[in-house]
């Protein structure tokens, strides 16, 4: 975890960051969304996920070798783990800012959701 201003980040796990990519790329499809969500519905997708996430996902080693404390623990003492979850998983995931609707996201080009979900 960094401090930054005051403010915490933190980086999730690969194995996180899958789950809660896949994750988005399944609640689209579940609403039938075209390529694109709003951050407000990407951002209660994230908080559905972060619920349900079972703890022993966080607990897999990760690519240093070493085990990993469940996500849950770690963001303990975070306000709002949602927004930082969110954060990390829009900069480091494959989605981007959709152009064509402000405050929009959508998969990177030559991606969509479902091609994502057919990639896993």
């Amino acid at each position: 975890m960094k401090v930054t201003s005051g403010r915490t980040f933190m980086t999730l796990t690969e194995t996180e960051r899958a789950f809660f990519m896949s994750g988005i790329a399944a609640w689209m499809g579940r609403w039938i969304l075209p390529n694109q969500i709003t951050k407000e519905e990407f951002e209660k997708a994230v908080s559905a996920l972060y619920e349900a996430m079972p703890d022993s996902l966080s607990t897999v080693i990760d690519e240093s070798g070493a085990a990993r404390i469940p996500l849950r623990t770690r963001m303990k003492d975070i306000e709002d783990p949602v927004i930082d979850i969110a954060t990390d998983v829009r900069t480091s995931g494959v989605l981007v800012n959709d152009q064509s609707k402000v405050g929009s996201l959508r998969f990177a080009t030559s991606h969509s959701w479902s091609t994502f979900l057919q990639g896993l």
